[in-house]
């Protein structure tokens, strides 16, 4: 496959990476990370292959957002 900057080979097979992100993020707002999805003011989202030494999994950093309005 693909391998992309950084290194890893890029995933394009299903589910669909926007499907990945808005799981994630209802996740988040279900454990009360944030009130609503709707203030997620940045987003990126990288779906590769696991590495041969590592399980299949997601990796999720939150941090507020300085001088935004929520």
């Amino acid at each position: 496959g693909t391998l992309g900057p950084h290194g890893r080979r890029y995933a394009t097979k299903r589910p669909d990476i926007d499907n990945i992100a808005k799981s994630i993020a209802d996740g988040l707002q279900l454990c009360n990370v944030f009130a609503d999805d709707r203030s997620i003011a940045e987003l990126s989202v990288l779906k590769v292959w696991a590495a041969d030494d590592e399980a299949p999994g997601c990796g999720v950093t939150v941090s507020p957002v300085r001088g935004c309005d929520g």
